[in-house]
């Protein structure tokens, strides 16, 4: 029997459409992002490399909804074009201080440090 008030929202099972784009895992049908990031950008504010956090957190999202490393390079490389990479950041927390979200800012760099750099 089926449970009509679950929903699977594991790469899998969405849409050939939602699976290509990065930053929706797990918020086009609603579900909890991994990391809760509102993307308000606060903590873009002071970080002296400009890193643009929100995407950046949306594709560690991705990558622990199960997308390919392959598949979000690309994205990592767009996103670090005209900025810092992660690899840069110098764990000076500055970020963590405008988010309301407490979400672990600089250690999630890092892990996308390890992924892409």
């Amino acid at each position: 029997m089926v449970d009509k008030n679950t929903t699977d929202t594991s790469p899998e099972t969405l849409p050939a459409a939602q699976q290509a784009i990065p930053g929706k895992a797990g918020r086009s049908t609603g579900a909890a992002p991994l990391i809760d990031c509102n993307g308000c950008r606060e903590c873009m504010k002071d970080c002296p490399l400009n890193l643009r956090i929100p995407e950046l957190m949306d594709l560690y999202n991705d990558y622990l909804a199960g997308f390919a490393v392959e598949n979000l390079g690309d994205v990592y490389k767009s996103l670090t074009s005209d900025t810092g990479k992660a690899g840069d950041c110098g764990c000076c927390r500055v970020c963590e201080g405008g988010c309301k979200n407490h979400v672990r800012i600089a250690d999630t760099v890092h892990k996308l440090s390890e992924l892409f750099d």
